[in-house]
């Protein structure tokens, strides 16, 4: 773990600090801010009015309870919900002009599916030049289309390829080359050397999400980590940097 010390990785709230506040509200932020964490991860869809706002899941009822598609409301429809302890869902705008000057990094990953765009990726540019956000903002997703439309618009923004197990090498290489990103954000119980020894060659840095506790990184895998390693998103910012620290 001391290798990770040397390479001080940015330690990004997953959600916000989503380990003690309700995910992907102000709240979350705001703690995130209180415990030291260097930025965040949030996710944003588009709602039918044109608002792009936070919030992680496709459909509303593991947050609010009730069973309502996110991008099928409109922003007024989804501030009549409570997303937790009394808490509403923002907008990126609200973010941005409250926090976004607060941190170094904001990790923005568009959830919306499919092959054709709703819209979603000139709206966030919108807002990301609107509050002068383009140094702190890394653009992630999954979906790889969504990392091409930013490339050819804003090929200054930095952006980041979500990767999953399931998904095959040769398809994930296929759309890497393509979408040309900064960063690989993969999960934590994924990650292999081999990983790390492609990522480094490629100079592409590695982003790791679920590290919340003193077990999670195998220690034959710390001397690489030191080279290829950006970023590590948590639910537990506070817990991490204390973890750090303890390793130096």
């Amino acid at each position: 773990m001391s290798d990770l010390l040397i390479m001080k990785p940015f330690i990004l709230a997953h959600r916000g600090a989503s380990g003690y506040a309700p995910e992907n509200t102000m709240k979350a932020f705001a703690l995130a801010e209180t415990l030291g964490a260097d930025g965040v991860e949030l996710d944003v869809f588009l709602t039918t009015d044109g608002h792009v706002i936070i919030t992680h899941d496709e459909e509303l009822f593991r947050l609010t309870g009730q069973k309502l598609i996110t991008q099928k409301q409109n922003l007024k429809t989804l501030k009549t919900l409570d997303f937790g302890e009394g808490e509403k869902i923002p907008t990126l705008a609200y973010f941005f002009d409250a926090f976004g000057k607060k941190f170094s990094v904001i990790n923005v990953e568009i959830k919306s599916t499919g092959l054709r765009t709703n819209g979603i990726e000139q709206a966030v540019l919108k807002l990301i030049k609107d509050f002068k956000m383009i140094e702190q903002v890394y653009i992630s997703s999954f979906n790889p289309l969504h990392l091409i439309r930013f490339k050819k618009m804003a090929p200054e923004i930095k952006r980041g390829y979500l990767i999953w197990p399931k998904n095959r090498t040769t398809q994930q290489n296929f759309w890497i080359a393509r979408a040309n990103p900064q960063t690989m954000n993969l999960p934590l119980f994924w990650l292999k050397q081999s990983h790390l020894e492609q990522f480094g060659k490629l100079e592409r840095r590695t982003w790791l999400w679920d590290v919340d506790n003193k077990d999670s990184i195998k220690p034959e895998l710390t001397p690489w980590l030191s080279k290829s390693l950006g970023a590590i998103i948590t639910n537990y910012p506070d817990r991490l940097r204390a973890l750090l620290h303890s390793q130096n």
